[in-house]
């Protein structure tokens, strides 16, 4: 199944998750929407594993919501953490590591799905817009103008800067294979090579 989020219609509070059934992934087909969160939209939705979801949602005070998937039928909301504005994550191990623009980037420790928690956060230099495991406890973020920002995240309670690489324009998405991060910006699509 494939998931979309949505804005709540006009007068309402209440934003639905649509649910598309993609076993025919060239004939996706509309399965049903089911309303799991109350605010303006969902900004962003991330798979955690194969059980559960994360919802990034826009509200006066933005928040994660963890979203049983088992039932397809009946999804439940399980968990929220206040205070979040943010729009995308990546998870390793047993943290879910998420960024949205001007909040840097958290580590939110999701060993229990029903009970996350904040361990650490840093902030980025500029606004961040994507997040990808760049190597052993490192992350490379797109960071606007600043460009390409490396976090550790040896100790996920105390992550902190390595430093940062400059590429031409404003990153606003990157993706790592192997050694290689390719880098879109407003200008160019950019490959970087790790030693």
């Amino acid at each position: 199944y494939a998931f979309a989020g949505g804005a709540a219609a006009s007068g309402t509070t209440e934003a639905p998750l649509q649910i598309y059934d993609v076993s025919n992934p060239s004939a996706p087909s509309f399965v049903r929407e089911q309303v799991v969160v109350s605010g303006d939209a969902v900004w962003g939705i991330r798979p955690l594993d194969a059980r559960y979801l994360a919802l990034f949602v826009e509200s006066d005070d933005g928040y994660l919501r963890i979203v049983d998937r088992q039932n397809i039928s009946a999804l439940a909301a399980v968990a929220q953490v206040p205070g979040m504005y943010d729009a995308g994550g990546i998870v390793s191990g047993n943290t879910f590591y998420v960024y949205g623009d001007y909040s840097g980037v958290t580590a939110v420790d999701i060993t229990d799905r029903t009970h996350p928690a904040i361990v650490g956060s840093v902030d980025t230099r500029f606004g961040a817009s994507s997040i990808a495991l760049s190597g052993t406890n490192e992350l490379a973020v797109a960071d606007g103008v600043a460009g390409i920002t490396f976090i550790d995240v040896t100790d996920r309670t105390a992550p902190h800067i390595k430093g940062t690489q400059q590429v031409p324009g404003a990153p606003a998405d990157l993706v790592v294979i192997g050694k290689t991060i390719y880098v879109a910006s407003e200008l160019e699509l950019d490959a970087l090579t790790r030693p």
